[in-house]
């Protein structure tokens, strides 16, 4: 599949936790197919609520909070 934005450029793969990413080397832009935003959205609502656990049985800042999820987020997106 060709890059939309950049029109000339062929999109790679990368597989994530069973969800096939499409995205550009060139731009970085990622495309997902029908279905795949949900397992993403899905999986980050299971692994926020792994981290809300260790909130409430470690007293957490909310810095903390912010950076797991940040965290978890780039790694997700990495590529």
């Amino acid at each position: 599949m060709i890059c939309p934005r950049c029109e000339n450029v062929g999109l790679l793969i990368s597989y994530k936790n069973s969800v096939e990413i499409d995205y550009c080397p060139e731009c970085g832009g990622i495309w997902l197919d029908q279905g795949e935003l949900r397992k993403i959205v899905e999986q980050s609502i299971e692994q926020f609520s792994s981290y809300k656990s260790d909130v409430n049985t470690v007293q957490t800042s909310t810095t903390n909070v912010s950076e797991k999820m940040s965290n978890f987020l780039n790694e997700f997106f990495k590529v």
